[in-house]
């Protein structure tokens, strides 16, 4: 494909993780808006922000695209899963979703982890695939996405919710880390 390709890529990309990016907003400003007794656990408000934070950082690697000159429509389809994934997700853990319990913090969050977690694992595979398939193969900055991929996955199969409180701080501290060494240009 031609340059005019790649641009039709990188556009429909932006486009729909924007749609992700613009529904996590959105949610975050109605939890905001509701009344303290209706407002999610911090856990749940954690991983939503953790989502945001994963979209953002996906934008930010957007430019990538254009790095691409040959597009075949398959390679296009591949590359939209992703910012899907990203939608699929984000309104899988926003509070009121669908089968959401009326009543029960934990029960709400316990309700939306089982929706959001398996697609939260599909997404860090996805990006781990991208890089390897697409970009320049493995790179070390994959360890965050299997590490993230592999807790998503544990926390999906659990129903245990001081076990997600844990995750979510090994969850914080992994992107702490991670975030550190790539502003340190340790890892790429």
């Amino acid at each position: 494909m031609d340059a005019s390709s790649t641009l039709l890529v990188a556009l429909m990309f932006v486009t729909i993780l924007g749609m992700g990016i613009a529904h996590i907003i959105m949610g975050l400003a109605g939890i905001i808006n509701h009344e303290p007794a209706q407002r999610p656990t911090l856990v749940h408000l954690g991983w939503v922000a953790l989502m945001l934070l994963s979209s953002f950082n996906m934008f930010w690697h957007a430019l990538d695209i254009m790095a691409i000159e040959d597009w075949t429509f398959l390679g296009f389809l591949f590359m939209v899963i992703g910012p899907t994934l990203v939608v699929f997700a984000a309104d899988g853990i926003l509070p009121g979703g669908p089968g959401e319990p009326e009543s029960g913090h934990r029960q709400r969050y316990l309700a939306a982890s089982s929706r959001f977690f398996p697609l939260f694992a599909m997404l860090h595979g996805w990006v781990i695939l991208t890089d390897i398939f697409v970009f320049d193969g493995w790179v070390p900055a994959d360890l965050a996405n299997l590490f993230m991929g592999c807790l998503a996955i544990y926390l999906w199969r659990t129903d245990d919710y001081d076990k997600h409180v844990y995750g979510l701080r090994i969850a914080l501290g992994g992107n702490a880390l991670f975030g550190a060494l790539y502003g340190l240009d340790v890892l790429t």
